[in-house]
């Protein structure tokens, strides 16, 4: 699976036509939001270069720091797809396992230290980041 979340990120960069929330949906039907939020990738320039803006240094600037929202979209977006086209994942099945994910992360606060804890203890997974060695 993570050979083809290596060929996804690939497939993404390749081109500034497509975002990685844009291929999900367009492979699985599924419209990825991010917490707090109504709007769809369709909605945002940054997310969707169907939209033509010309803009001011200022607004782009802007544009930048809003996409910094979307960052944990885009990798869920990415962990989707390789689920879909290595596991056979449907979109229900990524539905359900979205809803799960969110679950945990409420239950831990987001509390990113506490996770990768739990994530050892229960299932035995180690996930090794420079950044959280540092805290």
């Amino acid at each position: 699976m993570f050979d083809q979340t290596q060929v996804i990120w690939e497939e993404c960069s390749s081109t500034n036509a497509k975002s990685m929330i844009q291929m999900l949906d367009e492979q699985t039907g599924i419209d990825l939001r991010i917490p707090g939020s109504d709007r769809s990738w369709k909605d945002l320039a940054f997310l969707n270069a169907d939209i033509n803006m010309r803009m001011l240094p200022e607004r782009w600037l802007y544009m930048r720091r809003q996409q910094v929202k979307w960052t944990n979209a885009q990798v869920r977006a990415c962990l989707f797809l390789s689920l879909n086209r290595a596991e056979g994942f449907g979109g229900v099945r990524i539905q359900r396992l979205t809803e799960q994910m969110d679950e945990i992360q409420q239950e831990y606060n987001c509390n990113v230290p506490e996770l990768i804890k739990a994530c050892k203890d229960i299932t035995g997974v180690q996930l090794h980041s420079k950044l959280f060695k540092e805290k």
